[in-house]
């Protein structure tokens, strides 16, 4: 028989196995949630961001509609409204050096009071379209200046906004401004306010911290067309800018574009590179990817544990297993110190110790077998010279007209014949019976008819197989230890004892015997076999315990006086065996 091959490779190891299942009971629940999560912060992100560069955008939008509205306030103080009015009408129109130097004054006077109240204001003038210069600023500009250059905003009723758009006064920063035309002047002497914003204002503006990220600022006036950008790469100036809605950013030459419009027709927009735009779910991400490793790792290290402290103990128990294999079954147990592992090494325990019992068992029977079988041999004769021998004595007995010795030689040659025509094995009750009738003819034609031998067997327990030469030696026994000295009845009784056990009993009303002789009657005794058969009651127990095992055996009660019983249950062996057991189940 070949033995079983065991499959090797890493697979099949159960270090392998106890560390995939944790690495899959950990990563499988992390990918799960963390997908699910995922895709919810991914939106919600998403969301705030998106809302957040809404809002802020229309900050800003409002802030440049608040300081357009400052401008427009600012050049209607500076009209020809109130005192500034009439000293800028006498100005023009006076030819004396002293009133015009005295008026000069109480006008700039005034106009730096604008400026002062208006902090975010920068350069104030009154305009000359004609010969392109201005009257009374409070900055110096070096040039002419030719609005139709400027870039233009919007306009409004006459008025018209500029910018963002590089300052008169030679900064380079971005202003916003406006020029309101001075009305009831005529065509050739027309005159207007020029305002611009502090050089300072659109640059903290448009700084994009409020964002969280960079931003580039576009804007684009009312014809379409840009006249501010921060990133000309996507919007240079001058391009045209088709209308966009403002309820979702757009993609435009890979970058991130949210607009805002107003009721004028220019547009704020804004332009985010996408990289920036998903850093903070991309860093979400990245602390989320170093959270799962940083679980695999520690439950990598928790299988380590996991498995030294499972794998390590049933080395222990693979080593007492093996010890079986090499009939080491008297070692001492070690334990692990894991209460399952150290129950399943003591229940193991037990079991070696059951199977070392069984072996000594099985040897004993073995010894006793072959102690037996000597026995019988040293005890055996030649049958063919004996059966001979007999057959020999009976024609002579025949011969004399000796018909008891006939007889007595008839029965022997019977029992000697059922004595030595088997080489041991199983018999029916109906031939154990048959041969111990033939005994006790023997014995009753010795001692004249002493005693009485009684027979009740069940017809249901005659096949059944039981070792040869069991009742004889009880039957001996009560002959000779309970009738030494007088008659007496022995009762042999066969009956079935429930659905699958036969009782085989021998009682008789003799004297009796002490525990001390029945221990005797069980001692190999050689003098004990000189009568009779010469087959003792140690025989008995022996062959019974071979046959059915050593939970069979003999039992004996006596009482001094009254007798002794003598008697074996057997399991049940039939060469029929199915309508025997039928047969009683029916009874």
């Amino acid at each position: 028989m070949t033995e079983p091959q065991l499959k090797s490779g890493m697979l099949h190891s159960l270090k392998t196995r106890l560390i995939g299942i944790l690495v899959l009971s950990t990563l499988i629940p992390v990918l799960l949630i963390g997908s699910v999560s995922y895709y919810s912060i991914y939106y919600l992100l998403q969301n705030k961001v998106e809302k957040g560069i809404r809002y802020n955008l229309q900050q800003e939008k409002e802030s440049l509609v608040s300081i357009l509205e400052n401008l427009d306030y600012a050049s209607r103080q500076l009209a020809f409204e109130g005192q500034i009015g009439t000293d800028l009408r006498s100005f023009l129109v006076t030819t004396d050096p002293s009133e015009k130097l005295g008026l000069t004054r109480n006008i700039e006077k005034y106009m730096d009071l604008v400026g002062y109240t208006n902090p975010n204001l920068g350069f104030i003038a009154y305009y000359l379209p004609r010969e392109q210069t201005f009257l009374f600023d409070n900055q110096f500009v070096k040039e002419a200046v030719d609005f139709q250059a400027v870039s233009k905003l919007s306009a409004k009723n006459d008025i018209t906004y500029y910018g963002p758009h590089p300052s008169l006064i030679g900064k380079s920063h971005p202003v916003l401004s406006i020029l309101r035309p001075i009305k009831d002047f005529e065509p050739e002497s027309s005159i207007g306010i020029y305002v611009e914003t502090n050089f300072k204002f659109l640059t903290s503006m448009f700084k994009g911290t409020p964002y969280g990220m960079p931003v580039s600022h576009i804007v684009v006036n009312a014809e379409g067309r840009t006249v501010y950008t921060e990133n000309d790469q996507v919007y240079p100036l001058g391009e045209t800018v088709s209308s966009m809605p403002e309820s979702h950013y757009t993609k435009y030459k890979d970058y991130y574009v949210f607009g805002s419009n107003n009721e004028q027709g220019w547009k704020l927009l804004i332009t985010v590179d996408p990289a920036h735009y998903s850093s903070e779910i991309r860093s979400w991400l990245l602390r989320y990817i170093l959270l799962a490793l940083l679980s695999l790792l520690c439950t990598l290290v928790l299988g380590w544990f996991y498995w030294r402290a499972i794998y390590r103990p049933l080395l222990k128990v693979k080593k007492e297993m093996q010890g079986i294999g090499l009939n080491s079954l008297d070692n001492k147990i070690q334990f692990t110190q894991i209460r399952e592992f150290d129950d399943l090494l003591l229940k193991f325990d037990l079991m070696r110790g059951r199977i070392a019992e069984l072996l000594q068992e099985v040897e004993n029977k073995e010894r006793n077998k072959r102690l037996l079988e000597v026995e019988k041999l040293l005890y055996q004769m030649n049958p063919h010279f004996i059966h001979n021998t007999i057959n020999t004595a009976q024609w002579l007995a025949m011969i004399n007209g000796q018909d008891e010795i006939v007889k007595l030689l008839a029965t022997f040659s019977r029992l000697l014949n059922y004595n030595m025509g088997k080489e041991g094995g199983l018999v029916p009750v109906r031939d154990e019976i048959h041969a111990l009738k033939d005994y006790v003819t023997l014995q009753q034609i010795r001692y004249d008819h002493k005693f009485k031998v009684e027979f009740s067997i069940n017809e249901l327990m005659e096949d059944v197989q039981i070792p040869r030469f069991l009742l004889q030696p009880l039957v001996e026994n009560a002959m000779y230890h309970g009738f030494r000295h007088s008659d007496g009845t022995i009762r042999v009784i066969v009956q079935p004892l429930g659905e699958n056990r036969v009782e085989l009993k021998v009682e008789d009303n003799g004297a009796g015997m002490t525990q001390e002789e029945i221990q005797r009657l069980f001692e190999n005794n050689d003098q004990k076999r000189k009568s009779g058969l010469g087959i003792g009651l140690s025989f008995v127990n022996n062959i019974v315990q071979v046959t059915y095992g050593t939970t069979y055996k003999l039992e004996v009660k006596s009482k001094l006086g009254e007798g002794t019983e003598m008697k074996l249950v057997l399991p049940v062996r039939v060469k029929e065996e199915e309508p025997y057991v039928k047969s009683i189940g029916g009874r």
